[in-house]
């Protein structure tokens, strides 16, 4: 996880920087393991090795906590984007398939499945995390249409916005068929290949 920013704009010594790196690191474990409903200030406190008010001194209250984790997340996806679109050795197609393939593999990882599945069933419950998730796809189809408008760069905005929305869930819903496993089931195997093709193809489309 990468560190996340503490939103009172507070300037972090380098212990302060690992402290909150180990804070988030412990939250983000309990929270794919346990769900919200064991994401505790205490139980958070007790495995990052801190007393509960050094823990507050950083993140007053859970949901303080709860959304440094999200942004956390999504600063480290954001580092692998980044280093995908300024790869000079690929070419528009092939960042795009090299995103895309990414996510895949990340979708395979038993420790994702369980943020996401968790984050889902939180965010129909309470708005503050309907709002995160919001946030978070909102953010991701951005990500993505700016791939696709690099392969296809005459596509309307309208356009662009759709098939940005269209690949994210194509991606997302590809979650369902592994659940806390790390491969695609033997029935469906090449699948990701051809989510690939069908996802360039759509990039590709008038």
């Amino acid at each position: 996880m990468k560190t996340a920013t503490l939103d009172n704009g507070r300037v972090l010594t380098e212990r302060g920087r690992n402290t909150v790196n180990r804070i988030l690191e412990s939250a983000f474990e309990i929270f794919v393991t346990e769900g919200y409903g064991g994401l505790t200030m205490r139980k958070v406190a007790l495995k990052a090795g801190l007393a509960l008010s050094n823990l507050q001194h950083y993140f007053p209250t859970r949901e303080d906590l709860f959304q440094a984790v999200i942004s956390s997340t999504i600063e480290g996806y954001s580092d692998s984007y980044d280093s995908v679109r300024t790869d000079e050795s690929l070419t528009p197609e092939g960042k795009l398939e090299k995103v895309v393939r990414l996510l895949l593999e990340d979708g395979k990882q038993p420790r994702t499945q369980s943020l996401f599945v968790n984050l889902w069933a939180l965010a129909q419950t309470q708005e503050f995390a309907r709002k995160v998730v919001e946030e978070g796809y909102l953010f991701q189809r951005r990500v993505i249409g700016g791939f696709v408008k690099a392969v296809n760069p005459a596509l309307t905005q309208g356009a662009l916005a759709r098939r940005a929305a269209l690949i994210t869930a194509q991606i997302e819903g590809l979650l369902v068929l592994i659940p806390q496993r790390n491969r695609f089931p033997s029935d469906i195997q090449g699948i990701e290949d051809d989510a690939v093709k069908a996802i360039v193809t759509l990039a590709n489309a008038p």
